[in-house]
């Protein structure tokens, strides 16, 4: 079995390397002070939870993942505005734009959303990464100005068609964009309103992505720039590649937080039963946490994660999770896990462990955000899972 985990993990690596998991070295030593404009915007700024509003959203054609089904979600949503991303050269994407066009005339629906190609230079053999939310637009409401504003965090250095991504979208789109001296992605963020406090969730991953850069520092943008009033930070869920805080939670509505539970039974079905629980005493423990500060918290089933120990990648495991999900307006698009990406079948993995749970899952999930006010629908992601996140971490939405 070994060469089959040779086989799967060489290529899980490979994709993940160019859009995930971040190096310590890439860090380089950033001062507050350095930042153009950066401080002009204390005191102004505010976070724009993903239950606001929403006019666009923003998506990679990595991967193939552009369809006319998920358009159509969208759609249906309230979306306005759908930029596709793509480098210059992908005759794959471009062909991809012109057909969903097409069908939108078709079928009488240009008038409702619009799609806008974003076509960036890159390096020969370079492609736009497939996770827009960590490198796409995080943007900002202006309290003196009814104009939005783009805070520009540097990702990976060795990604510049993503790094440039940002200028260009503000520029056609005549926001302004302020750089941010901080290395951050978008998934590792999340506004959540409680009270009349903004409270901004993330996982220590901020400080050690920015280990040149003082705490202190980093807390100030947060607060006094970002305006976060208080600025929570967790520790990175155990075992799961991307320390990112929207693989676990999930800000609904004002004063109301979706929290991940490994249940009893998708710990049994683990392939590291001690490993699950692990995990769930982490989620229970950030729960309770979140509980106690005021928010009402309600568990969202977490299917059972798959742990790969052997090959060339060896620490890389999947997790499916339903908080992954994506908020445009009223409608809330949920990630489906119904069968393995057939990669996995190079390990010898043709079904979930825990697939005789999914419908259980299901239910519980949809009856959740159904009972937040919220309308679900499905959106499949076996595809993605095995390469780390799901639809929240494949857009950006556009307030």
């Amino acid at each position: 079995m070994s060469w089959k985990y040779n086989i799967l993990n060489f290529i899980l690596s490979m994709l993940l390397a160019s859009c995930r998991l971040q190096s310590l070295s890439d860090t380089k030593t950033m001062t507050a002070e350095n930042a153009t404009g950066l401080e002009d915007l204390r005191g102004k700024l505010r976070p724009i939870p993903e239950y606001h509003p929403t006019t666009g959203v923003v998506l990679s054609g990595a991967y193939g993942y552009i369809n006319f089904d998920l358009v159509k979600k969208f759609r249906a949503g309230g979306v306005k505005n759908l930029y596709l991303i793509h480098t210059q050269g992908d005759d794959y994407v471009q062909k991809s734009i012109e057909t969903l066009s097409d069908q939108l005339q078709k079928d009488g629906l240009n008038d409702q959303i619009k799609i806008t190609p974003i076509e960036m230079p890159s390096p020969v053999g370079d492609t736009v990464a497939g996770w827009t939310r960590d490198f796409g637009p995080l943007t900002f409401r202006r309290q003196d100005d009814p104009q939005n504003v783009i805070l520009d965090f540097k990702y990976y250095s060795y990604r510049p068609t993503e790094n440039a991504f940002n200028k260009k979208f503000a520029r056609e789109n005549s926001l302004p964009i302020v750089k941010v001296p901080i290395k951050f992605e978008g998934g590792n963020f999340v506004a959540a309103e409680l009270h009349d406090k903004m409270y901004c969730l993330t996982t220590t991953v901020l400080f050690t992505n920015n280990i040149n850069m003082a705490r202190e520092k980093i807390i100030d943008i947060f607060k006094n720039i970002m305006g976060c009033d208080e600025l929570l930070d967790f520790p990175s869920m155990p075992y799961e590649g991307t320390s990112h805080i929207d693989m676990w939670a999930k800000a609904v509505k004002k004063d109301v937080l979706f929290v991940a539970e490994l249940g009893c039974a998708a710990q049994r079905y683990s392939n590291n039963p001690e490993r699950a629980q692990e995990i769930a005493n982490y989620l229970d423990k950030n729960a309770k946490i979140l509980k106690r500060l005021g928010f009402t918290v309600v568990r969202i089933p977490m299917p059972s994660p798959l742990f790969f120990d052997r090959g060339f990648n060896k620490n890389h495991h999947i997790f499916r999770s339903y908080i992954n999900s994506l908020i445009i307006n009223d409608w809330v698009m949920i990630p489906r896990y119904l069968a393995p990406n057939p990669i996995l079948s190079k390990v010898g993995i043709y079904y979930y462990p825990d697939a005789s749970l999914i419908d259980e899952y299901e239910k519980k999930t949809w009856s959740e955000f159904l009972a937040a006010g919220l309308k679900p629908v499905w959106v499949n992601m076996d595809d993605r899972c095995p390469l780390g996140g799901s639809i929240h971490c494949a857009t950006m939405q556009v307030p």
